[in-house]
């Protein structure tokens, strides 16, 4: 039972607790979460505890201080013990790659050693206009590595992304050749080089203060979605680092995907919670599965984001193989056609394995809304994510924006 003497609210025996709590085999059981609304409460210490915990975890320190300073390109990549585990798993050309965590930092540090002779500087702005994959993911650790600040955008059509950069207003691109001319003189002499160097970078990895901008993230439910929002180092790093922990429960070596899932919602939240942790991502869009839906199962992918068009394509065709699936989670606003959702854990026979809720936004840092994990039928709880400050609010308003179709 977990320990609420405050003094050791925040001990690493109380994060075991805690960890534990979260995975239940009865979902009718009550579900008692008295560290949760401590978290609310208590923020300063809730986020202390879990940096000292996610230390000991990993069995590795990190050179972030929580409010004080924030090494990413250290903590997602060269904190690991182990860098021969994957960090990243893609499907391309009817075929699978894979890079090590030894292999990505060896790559990301030959694209910031390009880009830090381009010119780039501490605090530039970086839009980043790869599809999520490899260039993507080697761009925004790049971007973290040398201290700018970075945004995602999907290359989606010229007036999506005019409309966006205006506002974003980068000092630099990190963009594909075949993109970079569909845009206009102005934005193409932005563009840096996807050449690696066979130099090391000159600057050692950047360590931003705690209260730096580290991105500019666009909000797709909000009622500015092509105005960025600025998240800072805090927001970015300490959201990450409690997804990987209590939203995703991943451990070093383990599998992640969430094909389909929003993009600019979850954003470069969600990856960096995978990295932090020692996992490995894996990407594999819709239409590669649609083509071939058992390619899900030829990873050993152990926590999987269902998207409602990941549910119906896989209902349509379900792959036959053994599924290494532990947990799985959806979208809250994709949670309404429950008898759905219960048709597809019965035709995918997933009654032994763990299902909740994650609702990400990445221009607040991480996710919103959680869940504990419960095994059997589809997951019908959300709380509001540890360590936020947060109220009750009119949520269901017709002029808002909203993802999918679900308000």
């Amino acid at each position: 039972m977990w320990n609420d003497d405050f003094a050791g609210a925040w001990s690493a025996a109380n994060f075991t607790l805690i960890e534990a709590s979260l995975w239940q085999e009865n979902q009718r059981r009550p579900i008692s979460l008295p560290w949760l609304e401590r978290s609310w409460q208590d923020p300063v210490n809730f986020w202390k505890g879990l940096h000292a915990y996610s230390n000991r975890r990993l069995g590795s320190q990190s050179k972030s201080t929580p409010w004080g300073r924030y090494d990413f390109y250290h903590d997602l990549l060269a904190r690991h013990k182990d860098q021969s585990l994957p960090a990243l798993v893609w499907f391309e050309q009817e075929q699978w790659h894979t890079w090590s965590y030894a292999e990505l930092a060896q790559t990301v540090n030959a694209l910031a050693a390009s880009w830090e002779a381009a010119g780039v500087q501490p605090g530039d702005v970086l839009a980043i206009l790869h599809p999520p994959g490899p260039q993507w993911l080697t761009a925004l650790l790049a971007g973290l590595r040398l201290g700018l600040t970075v945004s995602v955008l999907p290359p989606q059509g010229n007036a999506f992304v005019l409309r966006r950069l205006v506002n974003i207003a980068p000092q630099w691109l990190a963009i594909d050749h075949l993109y970079r001319h569909q845009l206009g003189a102005e934005w193409q002499a932005l563009a840096l080089p996807n050449t690696l160097s066979p130099s090391a970078p000159v600057r050692r990895s950047f360590e931003y203060p705690g209260d730096a901008i580290a991105a500019l993230c666009l909000d797709p439910i909000s009622t500015t979605i092509d105005i960025p929002v600025a998240v800072n180092t805090d927001t970015l790093y300490l959201g990450a680092l409690r997804d990987s922990i209590l939203g995703l429960g991943l451990k070093p070596g383990q599998y992640c995907a969430a094909p389909g899932w929003h993009v600019l919602e979850s954003q470069p939240s969600l990856i960096l919670a995978v990295l932090l942790s020692g996992a490995c991502w894996v990407q594999i869009t819709l239409e590669a599965l649609e083509k071939a839906p058992e390619r899900l199962l030829e990873q050993p992918i152990e926590v999987l984001g269902i998207s409602r068009a990941l549910r119906n394509l896989l209902q349509a065709n379900p792959p036959l193989a053994e599924k290494t699936w532990r947990f799985w989670f959806r979208h809250p606003a994709e949670a309404a056609d429950y008898p759905l959702w219960q048709e597809f854990v019965e035709d995918l026979q997933l009654q032994a394995v763990f299902s909740g809720n994650l609702l990400w936004c990445a221009a607040r840092g991480g996710v919103l809304l959680f869940s504990d994990r419960c095994r059997g039928q589809p997951n019908l709880k959300v709380f509001p994510a540890a360590g936020l400050h947060w109220q009750l609010g009119i949520i269901e308003a017709q002029d808002l924006p909203h993802v999918e179709d679900w308000g």
